[in-house]
This record gives C-alpha cells, structure tokens and sequence, in this order.
C-alpha cells in the first residue's frame, strides 16, 4: 500500500512505516499519514499502486521514517482514488503550513477526505490554544471515527439546533476517543464529575477508550458513572497519578488545592458493566487497588503499571505481589499480554548468586506465578533503573541497568520452560520521561535458538543478537536514519501512543503541571 505526492514533473511515492495493512476492524485500507518516507515513481502509477495494495497486501510495510507535512498529507488525500474507501490516520504532523495552525490544516484534511474513515490526532488541546475555530472545524471532529479530544472542544456544544455558536453535533460517528479531561482545583466555575458525563459523546457506540485524567477530583466515580453507558467497549485506557485512583496513596503525594472524593466509592473496573471489554490499562494505579476489581474472565490484555521519572517505576513496592498475580491467573485465564511493574531482578538464577544477598527472591515466586497465565504470549516487564541501594529520598540517584543480556536470555529461558505459550520477553523502562536512559530487551524463541533485540528511545539503532543456550553466537547492530518507535504499541488502536512526541520532562525537586 502506498501514498502518492504529485509535484510539477514527477510524484513522490509515500510508504508508510506503521499501520500499512488492512484493518482488523473493517475491511478498509489504512493510510497512516504520520510517518511517511518518500520514493520517486511516476504519477501514472496512482491508482494502479493503490488499487494492487488494496487487493493483495495484508501484512505490514514498514519503512523508517520522520512524521509528515501538513502540505504533504493533503496531497496524498486529493490523489485518493474515489472509487475507494480507506481508513486515514492523521496525527503528529509536524507543521501546519500553509495554513496558520495544525487545527485549521486537519479541518482542511477532514473536509476532502470525509469520505474515508477518518482518525484525527490534532485536537488533545483545549480550543482556546488556538485562533477561534468555525463550524467546519467542530463537524470535522464530529464525523471522524477516532478523534483525540480536549474536554474543552465538549463545552462548546448547544441544545439548540441553530445556534450560531459552533458545537459538535449530537450524535458523533466517534467508535475511538482519546479524551483528556483536564481541570485545575482553583479553576472556577468548579465542574463536579457529573458534568464530565457529556452527551455528546455516543459512549454505548465507544468500541476504544483511552483517558487521560488531569481533574483534581479521583477518577473513582467517573469510572463507576460511565460503566453502565459503555456496553460495546473493548478497550479501556486509563492514565492519571496513584491519588486518582487511590487518595490515600502513600506512594504520591496529592496537589495541595484539590476536589475531594465526591462519594467514597473506591476504584474498581466493573466488567458486568462492559462485558465486551478485552483490554485493559490502567497507568499510574498504585498496588493497594485489590487486583480482583482490575481483572475479569473475559480479559485478554492488561497493563499495571506505576511510573516514576527517576528510577521507571514508581518504586519496588509498586509491584504486585505473588498472590495476587496467582488470583488474577485463576480470574483472567484467557490473559495474552501482560504489563506489570517488578522489584529488583538482577542475578536471578545465576549459578554464583547468593540468595538475599545477591539476589531478592522473592521475585522467583512473582516470576513463577506469572507462567500460571497459561495463554500468555505477550509480558512485559517495568523493573526499576536505579540501584538497590540508593534511597529514592536522595536529590541524585544512581542510574543503572536492571539486567544484563545474559540475565534477559535466562529469564527468558526459565519462564518459556514453565510457559511455552510465551512468545516474546519485553524489560523496558517507561517511555514517559525522559530522566533515564530508557533501554529496553527483548527475548524470544526461534527454534533452538534465542533472539535477543536491545535498543534505546533516543537512539537510531538496534542490537540484535543470537543466543543458543547461554553462548552468544552472532551479533549484529542495525542503524536507522530516522527515530524509531520505542516500545510499539499494541494493536487495534487507530490513535497509537507515540513515544517520540508523548515524552513529559519531570523536573526533580517538584511536580510538573500542565496548564490546560
């Protein structure tokens, strides 16, 4: 599959590097224009080249690549054929020209390619960042599929008909919205949650949900508000810090100036609610949160995870204990992909370690529950990046890789001995921040033989190399011309995570704040 970018003379050929195949939603195509990387072919070639992908490609065609124009993605839109429909990912361009701002070029975008299935990523600021948008703008984001969303863009609705305010219309074609929800302690009018429960949004037609909670209020009663509404939901985000979801967390202290808990109905995913709910991941949650109201029969992937800018996780304590991931192997038995934070794993199973002294082991019973998830074929593991012995109070921490690649072949080998079923191996730090050196592994199995990738964020390049036992027999690096995706995201989301644009410095000494 492929775009095409018409000039005077010549077309540029537009490849994509991500999400070149057909949906698993639908049957449509996907263009993807946020990366691209440009190849001369002739114009002629247009509807020939896209008609064949359409037919024959169902696997993916990556290409390294920086993100995307504004002018160029307009281009690749107006040599669509009409005969077709595709799936259009318009998200991270990184410039709005010729227009004055991305939200006027994505309106642009939205208005000659509405017959696509539209999935826009340029509207996650409030409205009031940018020159005052007209109508155009608010049907735009109406008629997309996937939309990510400031809460701000839903104030600007009406009941009635014709106003001439612009507001979104009533009945959205939104099956993916990634919403912020954003409101300072001290903003007035104070908003209560009930008012975040807009109309607008067509939440029994929400398929994909992803949060990000910036309220000074616990997320506690929106989740329990919401639950009911959203019978066709599989998939389910959730990002704010451990007081949202647990105010009296003792791993995070709140803001000063907050709402307080409106009722005291404690966080919990109810998954009688959404029955159709798969996946699940709940960013920022805290260990005190029972796992049994994070975990349902029918879950097929789930991250819990508790970040921190300095170390990657929050702390060792952030980690789940084996109990609770045995109880959860007994209610999710279906469970493929699994993200959890885990302590200090270093020297584990190495023949010279010296339990409790070189090794902590109580992580073998947390990595032996783990192989009780006996469809798993996805783990993911957040350890910390900063060493055992220095105290998270201290103003400089001591960064340090969790593992060696030795120690990520042979906790490889020893879960895929009790777990067949694994297929892949990921120890990584958050891609979140920036404060570290955000390395990762990543193990799996071809045959008699172990492969093991290693990589950074900020680094174009990968470290492949050959395992057969405990010997490392080949080694090879691989280098890009252009950044590459840190930690992929899982599939089914048209609005992907980024990494290389989601990255927020933490400053130490204090909390950054954002000022939507």
């Amino acid at each position: 599959m492929g775009f095409l970018f018409a000039s005077s003379t010549t077309a540029t050929f537009l490849a994509m590097s991500t999400h070149c195949m057909f949906s698993a939603r639908s049957s449509y195509p996907i263009l993807n224009l946020r990366k691209m990387q440009a190849l001369r072919t002739t114009a002629n070639t247009i509807p020939r080249t896209l008609g064949q992908s359409a037919r024959v490609s169902r696997s993916c065609i990556g290409f390294a690549a920086s993100d995307c124009s504004a002018a160029a993605a307009y281009e690749v839109l107006r040599m669509l054929p009409d005969d077709q429909q595709y799936e259009v990912i318009i998200d991270h361009l990184y410039t709005a020209s010729p227009w004055p701002d991305l939200i006027q070029a994505t309106t642009a975008m939205a208005s000659l390619g509405k017959r696509h299935q539209l999935a826009l990523g340029a509207f996650g600021a409030p409205p009031f960042k940018y020159p005052e948008s007209d109508q155009a703008t608010y049907d735009a984001i109406s008629r997309a599929v996937a939309v990510d969303l400031h809460m701000a863009w839903l104030s600007g609705d009406s009941s009635i008909d014709d106003s001439k305010t612009p507001h979104l219309e009533k009945s959205p074609a939104w099956v993916e919205l990634r919403l912020t929800i954003a409101r300072r302690a001290f903003d007035v009018p104070r908003r209560s949650i009930d008012d975040l429960i807009s109309p607008v949004i067509p939440w029994a037609n929400l398929r994909r949900l992803s949060i990000e909670w910036e309220f000074a209020a616990p997320i506690n009663e929106f989740i329990y508000l919401t639950a009911p509404r959203l019978v066709q939901l599989q998939a389910l985000r959730l990002h704010a810090d451990p007081w949202h979801y647990h105010p009296t967390c003792s791993y995070a202290e709140a803001p000063g100036m907050r709402v307080e808990n409106e009722t005291d109905r404690t966080f919990a995913i109810d998954f009688k609610e959404m029955p159709e709910l798969r996946e699940l991941e709940i960013d920022g949650i805290c260990n005190h949160i029972p796992i049994t109201d994070l975990v349902g029969k029918n879950l097929r992937r789930l991250r819990l995870h508790c970040e921190d800018s300095r170390s990657s996780v929050h702390s060792k304590q952030s980690q789940r204990s084996h109990t609770d991931i045995l109880t959860a192997a007994k209610v999710a038995p279906k469970l493929e992909r699994l993200e959890l934070d885990i302590g200090y794993i270093e020297h584990l199973w190495h023949p010279t370690a010296i339990p409790g002294v070189d090794v902590h082991v109580e992580q073998y019973a947390f990595l032996n529950a783990l192989t009780k998830f006996r469809h798993l074929r996805f783990l993911r593991l957040f350890p910390p990046f900063i060493a055992s012995s220095c105290l998270r109070i201290e103003w400089r921490v001591q960064h340090c890789v969790p593992v060696s690649d030795n120690q990520a072949i042979r906790i490889f080998d020893q879960l895929h001995r009790e777990l067949p079923s694994l297929q892949l191996l990921s120890i990584a730090a958050a891609p979140s921040f920036v404060d570290i050196d955000t390395m990762y592994w990543q193990v799996t199995r071809q045959g008699d033989q172990t492969v093991l990738t290693t990589g950074h964020r900020a680094r174009n390049y990968k470290h492949c190399q050959t395992w057969i036992g405990h010997r490392r027999m080949r080694s090879e690096i691989k280098r890009f011309n252009t950044p590459q995706i840190y930690l992929p995201d899982s599939d089914g989301w048209m609005l992907t995570r980024n990494d290389l644009h989601d990255v927020k410095q933490a400053s130490f000494g204090g909390r950054w704040w954002d000022d939507r």
